[in-house]
């Protein structure tokens, strides 16, 4: 009973909560090898207001943001990782100390479209290895309230 009642605790909460990806003070795991189909321009499908380019550096992507209205760009690196088959980025604005945006990533058939999951927000938890949130996400990457409702797609220009 203890057990249903922590389950629709955390649902309801997730429910009322739905927001930004969880972010962390490590990275999910050391970089596996990029997938050049995540490399290239990309715009958000729901808005045309940045232009995103994506090209490899060294064992991460670098990720540059392109605000068309003032030209203003914003630099991202982002790591790549797997957890039992699924892909994820760890993503963290360039300079300075590292804090990541953790998003499951899933491209298209066609690779022309990616979508990003964040992890939910309301993940508590906080991890001091990249050991540990992969283990943690690995147990909990097959629930569907783990990710924030709202997905992000990107498809390539």
């Amino acid at each position: 009973m203890k057990k249903a009642f922590q389950l629709f605790a955390m649902i309801s909460c997730c429910i009322l909560l739905w927001g930004c990806p969880y972010t962390s003070d490590v990275p999910i795991s050391k970089p596996i090898a990029l997938d050049t189909r995540l490399t290239g321009k990309w715009e958000q499908k729901a808005s045309d207001d940045n232009l995103f380019m994506v090209s490899k550096d060294g064992d991460e992507y670098k990720i540059e943001k392109k605000e068309k209205k003032s030209g203003n760009v914003t630099v991202y690196k982002a790591i790549l990782s797997d957890v039992k088959g699924i892909k994820y980025l760890s993503i963290y604005e360039n300079g300075g100390t590292p804090s990541y945006s953790l998003y499951k990533v899933e491209v298209s058939t066609g690779n022309n479209q990616v979508t990003l999951s964040g992890i939910t927000e309301n993940v508590q938890e906080k991890f001091t290895t990249s050991e540990e949130l992969k283990a943690f996400i690995e147990k909990y990457q097959n629930l569907s309230f783990f990710f924030d409702k709202d997905v992000e797609v990107y498809v390539k220009k």
